[in-house]
């Protein structure tokens, strides 16, 4: 996996359709910052969300940006097709 430069909320909120936290919960890109759970159906604003955040993934399940561990930044990553889709 090779680290392009830090994701930035700006960037997940324009290109994330989905992200998948550390707890492997995943939230849907609702617009305008917000995310909602797939199970739950509570909703998050990205600022709440963005240190949680393992896997961004963008449209046709393509994963742009990653973090190895809770401490570590979100990077941009070269892109990648998703194993699983919603």
């Amino acid at each position: 996996m090779e680290a392009l430069e830090i994701c930035s909320f700006k960037k997940l909120q324009e290109e994330a359709t989905t992200i998948r936290l550390f707890d492997k919960s995943i939230w849907v890109n609702m617009n305008h910052g917000l995310f909602m759970n797939c199970r739950t159906k509570e909703a998050q604003t990205i600022i709440r969300l963005y240190p949680l955040i393992r896997t961004a993934v963008g449209p046709g399940g393509v994963v742009f940006a990653k973090r190895k561990h809770r401490k570590a930044d979100l990077c941009r990553i070269r892109k990648f097709k998703a194993k699983v889709l919603l």
